[in-house]
């Protein structure tokens, strides 16, 4: 469908965009009263607009378009439409692939302070331990604190264990 508007002037121009009908059949009902306004807008601006909206095809699907007019002084309204469904497709993914980077890039930093929160307190004890394995009282104390080192070593591992667990949980 091709609209000629004749007007050469902004008030003409105005009254013929108010008046006609075209606009409900041709662009979607979402975006009608703003893309009127900025057309008009751009009539009384004198000066170049540059927009995105959609349009209704002909098949009844919605096809975006970016459309850049400008009113040129005792002439009328010049406009470029070009179709960039694509772009926005691609523009939607983009933003559907960035979201779930983050929602993921959140996961892995509450995972990476849970490992270092249960990691922490078993190399802590083991560190303890191993300092006060030197200086037993007698050779029974000594004993005990290899036990405890072995029970804070298996503890650690079982830690690590878990954790690998989860992380193939998640991966899968």
């Amino acid at each position: 469908k091709k609209i000629i508007i004749h007007a050469t002037d902004p008030e003409s121009i105005n009254e013929t965009l108010q008046k006609t009908d075209f606009w409900k059949d041709l662009i979607h009902h979402h975006d009608l009263e703003w893309v009127k306004k900025d057309m008009q807008q751009a009539v009384q601006d004198n000066r170049e607009h540059n927009i995105e909206f959609r349009m209704v095809s002909k098949n009844g699907g919605t096809v975006w378009i970016k459309n850049i007019y400008y009113y040129e002084k005792n002439s009328h309204l010049k406009r470029i439409m070009t179709n960039i469904s694509k772009t926005k497709e691609i523009e939607n993914e983009l933003k559907k692939t960035m979201c779930l980077i983050t929602e993921q890039n959140k996961k892995l930093i509450n995972f990476s302070y849970i490992v270092s929160h249960n990691l922490r307190s078993h190399t802590s004890n083991i560190e303890s331990i191993s300092n006060l394995i030197n200086t037993p009282k007698s050779e029974a104390e000594k004993e005990v604190m290899i036990q405890l080192l072995k029970s804070a070593s298996s503890s650690l591992n079982q830690t690590v264990y878990d954790l690998n667990n989860v992380v193939n949980v998640k991966t899968k």
